[in-house]
């Protein structure tokens, strides 16, 4: 009577069924090429994680374009970000510090228009210079100073000595399971 079973609703049984996007915890991860700090990004504590690294060759500009694109993605599907990771890499020069601030700029712009978004980090390696250090401080002020007065949002700069862990796989979309299922 009823014939195969369509392959797209087989692969929609695999994900977690949820019927609100907007429900979900969801948490951003922008990895800059280089980044040594991807050991401190656990995943417990939400429901998909969507992680975005640069590419091999891809100028920090495009880089940053092509994340704010992927946010307005998950917007438009009625998705919001509970948090934002950006975990900065080897690269502190001028390209690099303009294509942050362009994220910056995306993120308070989104933040003021959802007004989800309560969490941002940005994660460097310990062995930042003081140049580095205080050009992340002056990025995390630009993000401070960017955001709605009403609308309050943590914002943290660490410095992290952990190397990358290979447990976790670091690019696309992750659900999250709980222990002992899959």
């Amino acid at each position: 009577m009823f014939a195969e079973e369509p392959p797209m609703i087989a692969s929609a049984a695999r994900k977690p069924q949820h019927h609100d996007a907007s429900a979900l915890r969801r948490r951003l991860l922008v990895i800059e090429q280089g980044c040594a700090a991807v050991a401190q990004v656990r995943s417990d504590d939400y429901d998909e994680t969507i992680a975005i690294p640069q590419l091999q060759g891809e100028q920090p500009v495009v880089f940053m374009r092509r994340v704010l694109e992927r946010i307005v993605v998950v917007e438009q599907s009625g998705g919001i970000f509970d948090t934002a990771v950006l975990m900065t890499g080897t690269r502190h020069d001028s390209a690099t510090r303009a294509a942050r601030r362009l994220l910056v700029s995306g993120l308070t712009a989104r933040t003021g228009a959802v007004a989800e978004l309560s969490d941002v980090v940005v994660d460097a390696g310990a062995s930042a210079t003081p140049q580095v250090r205080q050009q992340l401080l002056e990025l995390v002020d630009e993000l401070f100073a960017g955001c709605e007065p009403r609308h309050a949002i943590q914002i943290r700069l660490r410095f992290t000595a952990a190397q990358a862990s290979h447990s976790e796989p670091t690019s696309g979309v992750f659900w999250s399971a709980p222990p002992g299922k899959s």
